[in-house]
């Protein structure tokens, strides 16, 4: 959900675009630079605003709050009912210069991150309350709420995975290069303590790491109301059973090679498989889970399905996982980027790749999304044309797969 913010010169008509989506992942600091700018011309009535969800004129504009030092760009009057519903200004009134994307996530000074979820991906719901009329959610997907101020479980699968590769890459690396295994053992070990659910428990604690699938029974036991237990496996393969609007799914531990069961509603089925963008695995699927009785395989409540590379790196299109198996292959010392705060130059963005055994190190971009998406090309030429200019502290290598191009040489 975003679009595309147009800025025609009311002199020359010469016209600059940019997508919601490059402002809100900017920085603070990035955004309120570009912001004020907006605001100036805006203001000595040198430029005109429109948004172009909609083939129809949407006038926008954009105001500066003294007391707050911030801009705000918002819809101009009787204009905000006019947006598509895949537009950013749909359902959000603005974009801010002094808000940043935390979705639900915090981090404190150890180190530690809180991930605010929504209540029904990690929680049994009561059964008085499910009676009630939900306004919890302003999205909804059938029934399952979806609220804009919440970490989604999507969300919490990619960073555990993520987070893991990376300190594999960087701390252990030298010893030996990393793989499926090693980055489910610093998920059970490491990355799962880092990670509060509520205020008082870890996702480790909640963790099914190995033994038995009755070990499901007890964790749920021990820790009754504040969380579900928590699975998090390598997808075998899943069968669908009509009569019973539900799945049947099979997943593998990958230290142990055992082999588990577990069952999942049609609508939790759907949800998970609908937000991936890749159709190949390898797949590993995480979520929170119930005991459904003696002898009966654990539901899901809520699942994630996280599209890896062989070696277990998160990725996002066929044309990664080419790019992420060549570098594991030649075991090159690749992370995969989730946080900008280490990297201040970047203004916010995220790479889909650092390679770290380059002088300088060398940002890398896949690029494959056809060019009839117009939001992502704009979002595309503003990361190259910022990642070159950082020049000589980083290299870039990308590759414009969308139109066919020759994948360029690896930097070595």
């Amino acid at each position: 959900m975003s679009g595309i913010l147009e800025i025609e010169s009311l002199k020359d008509h010469l016209v600059t675009q940019f997508s919601y989506s490059t402002l809100n992942q900017l920085d603070s600091q990035s955004k309120k630079n570009i912001m004020n700018s907006i605001y100036t011309q805006r203001h000595l009535k040198q430029v005109s605003l429109r948004c172009l969800c909609k083939p129809d004129l949407i006038k926008m504009t954009i105001a500066y709050i003294e007391e707050k030092d911030a801009y705000y760009l918002r819809s101009s009057s009787n204009q905000s009912s006019k947006h598509a519903e895949t537009c950013h200004f749909y359902k959000k009134n603005s974009i801010s210069s002094d808000s940043t994307h935390e979705n639900g996530w915090k981090v404190d000074d150890k180190g530690y991150y809180s991930v605010s979820l929504n209540a029904h991906d990690y929680k049994l719901r009561d059964r008085k309350q499910s009676k009630e009329p939900s306004t919890a959610s302003p999205l909804s997907l059938g029934e399952i709420g979806i609220s804009t101020s919440k970490a989604s479980l999507n969300q919490l699968v990619k960073f555990l995975v993520t987070q893991s590769w990376n300190l594999c890459i960087r701390f252990d690396s030298k010893k030996e290069y990393p793989t499926l295994t090693h980055v489910f053992n610093k998920i059970f070990h490491t990355t799962s303590r880092k990670i509060l659910v509520t205020k008082e428990l870890s996702l480790h604690q909640v963790l099914f790491k190995k033994g038995k699938i009755g070990t499901i029974y007890h964790l749920e036991n021990e820790f009754k109301k504040k969380a579900q237990p928590f699975v998090l496996l390598l997808l075998d393969f899943f069968v669908e059973l009509i009569e019973e609007s539900s799945f049947v799914i099979h997943a593998r531990n990958p230290i142990t090679q055992d082999l588990y069961k577990f069952t999942a509603p049609f609508q939790v089925m759907d949800h998970a498989s609908r937000a991936v963008s890749v159709s190949d695995g390898p797949f590993i699927i995480g979520g929170f889970v119930k005991n459904k009785g003696f002898g009966k395989s654990p539901e899901f409540i809520s699942l994630s399905m996280l599209p890896i590379n062989k070696n277990g790196v998160p990725i996002e299109s066929s044309f990664e996982r080419e790019v992420y198996d060549q570098l594991c292959d030649e075991q090159r010392l690749i992370e995969r980027p989730i946080e900008s705060k280490y990297y201040p130059k970047w203004n916010g963005l995220i790479p889909d790749g650092l390679l770290l055994d380059t002088t300088p190190e060398t940002i890398i971009e896949i690029f494959g999304m056809s060019e009839s998406n117009k939001e992502y090309h704009l979002h595309r030429k503003f990361k190259i044309d910022h990642y070159n200019s950082l020049k000589p502290r980083y290299e870039l290598w990308y590759w414009d797969a969308f139109n066919g191009s020759e994948k360029p040489i690896l930097p070595s």
